[in-house]
């Protein structure tokens, strides 16, 4: 890994928290994780709070139940954790990993650091997640604001630090979306059109809301090649569903693998792997491959190996496996982990860039 690169990357590249690469180098990525973020100070839909020390063994069990009820679960702060934890997946192959941490959550500074400790390129994302998270303010601001707020994180970098982000999001949606959502989206897919960035977008899983983000996105003149659509895995089942999003253009991200929560706060439980795992050589073995990415979008302690979780490298070591042995091929595989985020992480030199060019 590198210094930070005040230059925009050139054509052909990706940029990542340390500067542009290749996009060739990108190599096996994960597109929606949380590296760095401490969401503690949080508050939750019928919270339940029943600690603010540290996770001991006896606390795992209720805490897998519902990961929320513990603070310390939601502090994911622990740079030397979190890139001891991203040592197998180096290596079973892994080479990039995209933190979708949004505003004001994100730490460029310490996701550099990760990305130098344990030898993999991170990719940072930019703007706003869910109403309810939003910082002070933001509902008073315009959708020309935040776009301009995007923009010029990838123009000089974010807050300051100089490191900027190689992927617009996670943006977030509620179940119902809020006006201020909608005012982000817009903002989101006008910077798309200025930085030629990818725009990723969180949808509430269970709300099924993927055309109307899109109507919207495709509304302010957005890419819907260059859109990921993520938290699809909760649609698992509905395959007329799914087949109506790829008609119109996005990628599906099929990223809550590892995700064996109950979410009792929520009311919801997710699938199992095997459901998803299923879910995705459908999609396969009709051809759409290369609209799928797989990833484990982990943000607390319980995901990770030291707490009893699956780990970053869950993908690699048991899912790919399941998909092979249920009909895919190396290549399918190749395909979901390398060959489409190089195409969605690949910067854009087609587009009305307002960022710096290098000399």
């Amino acid at each position: 890994m590198t210094s930070p690169d005040p230059q925009p990357p050139l054509p052909g590249a990706a940029m990542t928290v340390c500067g542009p690469i290749d996009a060739a180098d990108l190599g096996q990525t994960l597109m929606h994780e949380h590296l760095y973020a401490d969401f503690g100070a949080l508050a939750f839909d019928d919270q339940r709070v029943l600690g603010d020390e540290l996770l001991t063994t006896s606390d795992l069990a209720e805490a897998r139940w519902d990961p929320s009820a513990f603070v310390s679960n939601r502090r994911f702060t622990d740079i030397a954790l979190v890139a001891e934890e991203l040592g197998p997946l180096v290596a079973a192959g892994g080479r990039t990993v995209v933190d979708c941490t949004p505003r004001p959550f994100r730490n460029p500074a310490a996701l550099a650091e990760i990305s130098q400790r344990a030898g993999v390129h991170v990719v940072m994302g930019a703007g706003y997640y869910i109403q309810r998270h939003h910082p002070d303010g933001l509902a008073d601001r315009s959708a020309e604001s935040i776009a301009d707020e995007m923009i010029a994180d990838y123009a000089d970098g974010a807050d300051g630090s100089g490191i900027r982000p190689g992927i617009i999001g996670e943006i977030g949606t509620s179940a119902t979306v809020s006006d201020t959502e909608r005012r982000v989206l817009m903002a989101s897919a006008w910077a798309q059109k200025e930085t030629g960035l990818t725009l990723s977008i969180h949808l509430q899983p269970w709300a099924k809301q993927g055309h109307s983000v899109l109507d919207l996105l495709l509304a302010e003149g957005a890419d819907p090649t260059r859109i990921l659509l993520n938290h699809v895995s909760m649609d698992f089942d509905d395959e007329t569903y799914q087949l109506s999003l790829l008609d119109r253009g996005p990628t599906l991200g099929f990223d809550l693998f590892g995700y064996d929560h109950s979410m009792h706060s929520h009311g919801k439980y997710p699938p199992s792997d095997h459901d998803l795992a299923m879910a995705v050589v459908r999609l396969g073995k009709m051809g759409f491959t290369d609209r799928v990415i797989l990833s484990h979008d982990i943000a607390v302690l319980t995901r990770l190996r030291k707490f009893g979780g699956w780990g970053f490298a869950h993908v690699h070591e048991h899912i790919v496996p399941l998909l092979l042995h249920d009909g895919l091929t190396e290549r399918d595989v190749e395909i979901m982990l390398t060959d489409n985020p190089q195409r969605l992480l690949t910067v854009r030199s087609d587009v009305r860039a307002t960022v710096p060019q290098q000399a």
